[in-house]
């Protein structure tokens, strides 16, 4: 969380310390991100408010063997992709920032499901998407 966070600030985005749930869009201001809140009824490790009013939900999961990824990645991310994507609609974006071991299918499954796959040690494009958004 701390890496992405980074790359967030870097991008130009707030930090915004408020942990109260997000259950609307504009309950978060555009260009602001924060740690763990309620989105949508699911815990969010780093939402963020994109400046073009979209919102950007980033899970930050570490595995040590492809049995504990598969679970973190597929059931828990994807799950709760699904789940915010019913709640926002098109205007819910899923990544996940992975550090450790995983399973090359499981990846697959959950880009299958339009989770953006990201790792700890290469945000760089992430940083590219961000720097695409006109502020």
């Amino acid at each position: 969380e701390a890496a992405t966070a980074v790359v967030l600030e870097q991008a130009g985005l707030l930090f915004e310390p408020s942990r109260t749930r997000v259950d609307m869009l504009d309950e978060m201001t555009r260009g602001t991100f924060s740690r763990e809140r309620v989105v949508a009824g699911a815990k969010c490790d780093v939402p963020v408010r994109l400046p073009d009013g979209r919102m950007l939900m980033i899970e930050c999961k570490v595995s040590n063997g492809p049995k504990n990824g598969w679970k973190r990645v597929n059931r828990e991310v994807v799950g709760k992709a699904e789940h915010w994507r019913a709640h926002f609609g098109v205007h819910a974006i899923t990544a996940v920032v992975l550090s450790g071991v995983f399973d090359q299918s499981c990846l697959a499954t959950a880009q299958t499901a339009g989770v953006f796959v990201l790792w700890e040690h290469h945000l760089e494009p992430l940083s590219d998407f961000l720097s695409e958004l006109s502020y």
